[in-house]
């Protein structure tokens, strides 16, 4: 347990970025960030848009993925709007 859990959004912030496994990884313990310890990441769901692409579809660890994506869009805190975009970029 850590006793400013805060400290790690930095280390995040970068690794998102990242491609594959790292980068889904790393918007999880965003989303905890958030969602439990109170982190502003205004561009949270853009960055999972960003990572909406046929290359993480295909990678070995798609379900843990889907799995994600379900929780992060059954948060209460997101509007309507991102949710109809989230679903067009899943329909294409």
């Amino acid at each position: 347990n850590m006793t400013t859990p805060i400290l790690l959004s930095d280390i995040l912030t970068n690794c998102v970025d990242h491609q594959g496994l790292v980068g889904i990884l790393a918007l999880h313990g965003l989303f905890i960030l958030v969602t439990e310890h109170g982190l502003e990441y205004p561009h949270f769901y853009r960055k999972l848009y960003q990572m909406l692409t046929v290359s993480t579809f295909l990678t070995k660890y798609r379900a843990k993925f889907y799995r994600l994506v379900d929780v992060f869009l059954s948060s209460p805190l997101i509007p309507a709007y991102v949710v109809a975009a989230l679903i067009k970029r899943f329909a294409r």
